[in-house]
């Protein structure tokens, strides 16, 4: 039989969103950083939901104003907004 319970909180089906306050603050320049024992990016949960989530507002909402570069650094890795080029031929 299963047991009933009562208010139990739903957890967010969209974790991108929880970083949503932090992308939006983000300006040229800026970095994150995401402390991390992994040694290839998208094996981290954490930093390949961030990315998604940064590519998603840099698409849909930001349209394409700023690139986005990562980097494995000491101890983690680090993701920075960056000016997007424009002048390609």
């Amino acid at each position: 039989m299963l047991k009933i319970e009562k208010n139990i909180p739903i957890p967010d089906s969209h974790p991108k969103r929880k970083f949503f306050d932090t992308i939006k603050k983000m300006k040229i320049g800026d970095s994150v950083f995401f402390e991390s024992k992994e040694s290839y990016l998208y094996n981290d949960k954490k930093v390949t939901s961030f990315m998604n989530a940064l590519r998603n507002y840099q698409n849909k909402i930001n349209r394409g104003k700023f690139g986005v570069i990562q980097r494995k650094v000491k101890n983690g890795f680090r993701i920075w907004v960056v000016q997007k080029d424009n002048d390609k031929n």
